[in-house]
């Protein structure tokens, strides 16, 4: 793929607690609804600059499943909400921004469709967690393009967003599991120097980018 991977064998911890002698819920998946939208630029006779992004909510349908759907979980149903209004408000500034450069640079005589994209993958989704991954790519002329990855992981229950330390107890531990994984997966690849030192102290200040499977989680690494 485009990023580069570390599974972790580190198993998330769940982020609410049973009461003590209280049978553990069996999880049940979520009843999930996406779609991508898309927008564009169009001026004489071309495409100046283009949009696309994913909107992911829950199913809040009359068919859908109640209980595995936006009623059942009506706080994780706003989280995402919020997040789908602020993909799209992002998305319309960046075609306001691409439409204004790509004619500065047609007067000049440089022909550029310009674009930002954006797409997502649902990693885990049941009554504990939601865990999404995102990628984003953006085009504002030159060589090439920039991308990156970025994941969120909700409480299904509650909405909130949760933070690595909620997941994983012990970071220096998550490093040296991340760093071997990285040494086995990409022999021949250096990725920074001190990598069990640097990936500690990136999972203790929350700037890894990560999302929680159904057995672990996953690390990623963009290009810049």
């Amino acid at each position: 793929g485009d990023s580069d991977e570390a599974e972790t064998a580190a198993s998330p911890e769940e982020p609410t607690s049973q009461a003590e002698g209280q049978e553990e819920e069996e999880p049940v998946l979520l009843s999930l609804m996406t779609n991508s939208q898309y927008d564009h630029v169009w001026e004489d006779d071309r495409r100046l600059c283009y949009v696309d992004y994913r909107r992911i909510w829950l199913d809040d349908g009359e068919d859908g499943n109640p209980e595995t759907g936006a009623r059942g979980f009506p706080e994780l149903a706003r989280a995402l909400k919020e997040r789908n209004d602020q993909t799209e408000s992002a998305a319309r500034k960046a075609l306001e921004e691409q439409g204004a450069q790509a004619r500065e640079l047609a007067a000049e005589g440089v022909f550029h469709e310009l674009s930002s994209q954006s797409d997502a993958w649902v990693v885990r989704a049941d009554s504990q967690v939601l865990s999404l991954l995102t990628w984003d790519y953006s085009y504002m002329g030159g060589a090439h393009g920039d991308y990156g990855y970025t994941g969120v992981t909700f409480d299904s229950r509650s909405g909130r967003e949760l933070e690595l330390g909620e997941v994983v107890t012990d970071p220096g531990r998550l490093a040296e599991l991340a760093s071997d994984r990285l040494g086995e997966k990409y022999p021949d690849v250096d990725f920074f120097e001190a990598p069990q030192e640097v990936l500690k102290e990136k999972a203790e200040d929350g700037s890894l980018t990560w999302t929680a499977g159904y057995q672990g989680i996953t690390l990623y690494f963009s290009p810049y």
